[in-house]
């Protein structure tokens, strides 16, 4: 299977939270006594699971290489399946574009959950922030394929929201930064009347505007001693 046989540099070079998305279809694979897919013995359920995640693990390492414009028959080699069981499961391009931007939404809210468990409210909260950044500007075409072309409304009149699926998720991802932003607020990390939605609004910008790295990092962090509480005067 093509996907199992994925090169490690291959993986290495994209980013952690596709790198999560595939390694996430992938352990959902049935494994034999060597760790490795095992596609003999299974039933039609499970064939159609496992092939689901063949595509989409396939699909988000193709979209990080080749962009979301990659070929849909190099996709459907890459999982090891035909060009009608990948039509099967994703009718159209989009449909496979909107099932990736849903498991980055998800990579995302893991990587958060990990986070708040492991660090400080402040590195917590900013680490996240750096992952999703890097996110927004490694998949921008995918977050604008995936978005629906129906009229947004905004949230606190800074995050555009619609009402479909691509919405739902980036409804979500205000969510995650709301839970780590109070967090942080709860132990005095960063300054009271940042709001998540702000947050967000000028991740986009970071992402959007200053896709070299350094660049990145260099505004991240002048986003985050922006953020310090201001003391307040004796």
């Amino acid at each position: 299977m093509r996907v199992a046989s994925m090169t490690s540099g291959r993986l290495s070079s994209m980013p952690c939270w596709a790198r999560s998305v595939v390694w996430q279809h992938m352990r959902g694979l049935p494994r034999n006594n060597r760790g490795t897919p095992r596609l003999e013995g299974l039933t039609m359920r499970s064939d159609g699971q496992r092939n689901r995640a063949a595509i989409l693990a396939a699909a988000t390492a193709l979209f990080a290489e080749k962009g979301v414009g990659a070929p849909l028959d190099e996709v459907a080699r890459r999982a090891g399946v035909g060009n009608a069981t990948l039509y099967r499961h994703f009718p159209t391009r989009r449909d496979l574009q909107v099932a990736v931007a849903a498991d980055e939404a998800t990579a995302l809210r893991e990587y958060a959950e990990v986070l708040a468990a492991q660090d400080s409210p402040a590195e917590a909260l900013f680490g996240w922030l750096h992952a999703y950044v890097r996110h927004v500007a490694a998949w921008p075409a995918l977050i604008a394929s995936a978005t629906d072309s129906g009229s947004a409304r905004s949230v606190d009149g800074a995050v555009p929201i619609g009402t479909g699926p691509y919405w739902r998720w980036r409804a979500e991802t205000v969510s995650v930064a709301a839970e780590l932003l109070e967090r942080a607020h709860g132990g005095g990390a960063v300054r009271t009347d940042l709001e998540a939605c702000d947050l967000i609004a000028l991740a986009d910008g970071i992402a959007l505007t200053a896709p070299a790295p350094g660049r990145m990092d260099r505004l991240l962090g002048m986003l985050r001693h922006a953020a310090v509480p201001v003391p307040v005067p004796a």
